[in-house]
């Protein structure tokens, strides 16, 4: 499956762990993002090394344009040792919406002095044809975006196509 990401990133730290497991893909953002992935016949996992202590978001769109909306995404966090995780859509840009049916799972959210960890999974088809993007063998476009709780952070934009 081919992916587009894009990565919002915003802080000048460097992920250095290691996957929790094997996985099939990985794309490295840049010193500072990684995402590992893997699929079977009906699902695809996620696993997102970000050098961040704050929210991380993750998002696929079918939007050639590349634009966040439509958009199926996750939001995540780790706050003393409490995971946050939910399932989004965006409609327009703005603030995601929360999703009537939560169909990302999350698997593992971890937060050390280095790094946030979020593992998560989902079905190809969620059947919610209303907030959901089916994962298909189709080009889709993947967004990140990692919001650090830094006093001093450098935000840029980078593009990078992986297959």
């Amino acid at each position: 499956m081919l992916f587009c990401l894009c990565v919002l990133f915003m802080v000048t730290m460097k992920t250095s762990s290691v996957p929790t497991e094997t996985f099939e893909g990985l794309a490295l953002m840049d010193p500072h993002f990684q995402v590992y992935w893997k699929t079977n016949h009906s699902h695809i996992t996620f696993e997102l090394h970000v050098a961040a202590h704050g929210y991380v978001g993750f998002g696929l769109t079918a939007n050639a344009s590349g634009a966040m909306y439509p958009g199926d995404l996750i939001l995540g966090y780790v706050s003393n040792n409490q995971s946050y995780f939910g399932d989004y859509h965006t409609t327009r840009h703005g603030q995601p919406i929360l999703d009537a049916s939560q169909d990302w799972f999350l698997l593992l959210a971890t937060e050390d002095n280095d790094e946030t960890v979020l593992k998560f999974t989902r079905a190809f088809n969620t059947q919610d044809k209303q907030d959901d993007i089916d994962i298909t063998a189709s080009r889709l476009r993947v967004h990140f975006s990692a919001l650090a709780v830094y006093a001093s952070f450098s935000p840029y934009l980078t593009f990078v196509t992986v297959q």
